[in-house]
């Protein structure tokens, strides 16, 4: 727990207390993130590389890729997501509640317990902060900073709901500038971590839950910090703060909607634009099915084909552009890789009215 309880502690302050809070609990936070590392490894072990190199580089529906590889991704998907919510949960109650020395699987259901009033805190937060942001992207800086603590005040002092966020408000009150900076000063030293995740190159990505733990602890000891620099924080919710956030909140959906809408109505009156995308579209679908097949090709042969017909490629994708009808430009590069060409149609998507795909 931090001592200080009159002034801000630096950002290297901050990371030398992380350290030290993780040193002293690392055995329960390790085994609280193992299986987020474990799915990882396993990720980087199973999956294709084409396939792979394609996820990292493109988000496509599932009829752009191999109905398999899609189907497998998918799955390990939505099983990092729902232990990264659950995992996640545990691991910040284990460090807000870590004087209480319980084991991992202790804090886990301590976090489970929680699940749905911190979920619901949680979508408070995202939603104020969204609505904040339709004044331009600084007032969603600012509220966001305001109420970043109200998590933390439901895992630690039990206040949740709309009383987190205002409670969260009186503790961050007159600090903005100095959060501010900790959260980019954290950033700056995250660095490190992405330098060796490069290092490692595919299984860079075992790292990121460690990061994970790294961000929890320094956001959590930054709330204390405060807390314990507003010891008399009136328990009373104020009305006008409560009324501020409270419009803030219906904001969101409302703009989320509007967005929506307004996509929707752009498009209808527009539907030239609309074909061309749609083309385009097709397009880009046909390239990513064709270089999976040279990929194909190659593994299978050992070399790349010297042409498109000799590519088998799934059914629904073209070797011949939508509109023209001619075949998509293929050529092997003078250093012995490929590239796959198309002519794209919007220029607002590609300036140069060509999309090029290589190994």
């Amino acid at each position: 727990m931090i001592d200080t309880s009159r002034r801000m502690l630096g950002p290297i302050e901050l990371l030398k207390e992380s350290i030290k809070v993780f040193r002293e609990n690392a055995q329960t936070y390790l085994t609280i993130i193992a299986p987020l590392i474990l799915l990882a490894l396993i990720l980087v072990l199973v999956t294709p590389e084409p396939f792979k190199k394609l996820i990292s580089t493109y988000n496509f529906p599932a009829n752009e890729i191999n109905q398999q590889n899609y189907a497998l991704a998918s799955i390990v998907s939505i099983i990092n997501s729902v232990l990264t919510v659950i995992l996640t949960i545990g691991l910040y109650t284990a460090i807000a509640h870590r004087d209480e020395k319980l084991s991992a699987m202790e804090y886990i259901k301590l976090g489970l317990k929680k699940f749905w009033p911190y979920l619901w805190v949680s979508i408070l937060v995202s939603a104020v902060s969204l609505g904040a942001s339709v004044f331009l992207i600084v007032p969603g800086i600012i509220v966001a900073i305001m109420i970043f603590c109200a998590p933390y005040i439901y895992l630690s002092e039990n206040i949740g709901g709309l009383e987190a966020l205002v409670r969260s408000r009186a503790y961050t009150r007159g600090h903005g500038l100095g959060i501010f900076g900790r959260f980019l000063a954290m950033l700056i030293l995250y660095i490190p971590i992405v330098i060796v995740a490069a290092i490692f190159g595919r299984f860079g990505d075992i790292f990121s839950p460690i990061f994970v733990v790294y961000f929890a602890t320094y956001t959590i000891l930054m709330y204390e910090n405060l807390r314990n620099m507003n010891p008399n924080v009136d328990s009373k919710t104020p009305s006008k703060t409560r009324k501020y956030f409270k419009i803030l909140a219906v904001i969101s959906p409302i703009v989320a909607i509007v967005g929506v809408l307004t996509s929707v109505a752009l498009l209808a009156i527009n539907p030239a634009a609309l074909l061309k995308k749609s083309r385009d579209t097709v397009r880009l679908q046909d390239l990513l099915g064709l270089k999976i097949g040279v990929e194909t090709y190659y593994q299978e042969n050992g070399k790349y084909p010297t042409s498109l017909n000799q590519v088998i490629i799934n059914s629904g994708l073209h070797k011949t552009d939508p509109s023209t009808q001619l075949p998509y430009q293929y050529k092997i590069t003078p250093d012995g890789s490929y590239q796959i060409c198309a002519a794209m149609e919007d220029k607002t998507m590609y300036p140069d009215l060509k999309h090029c795909l290589t190994e």
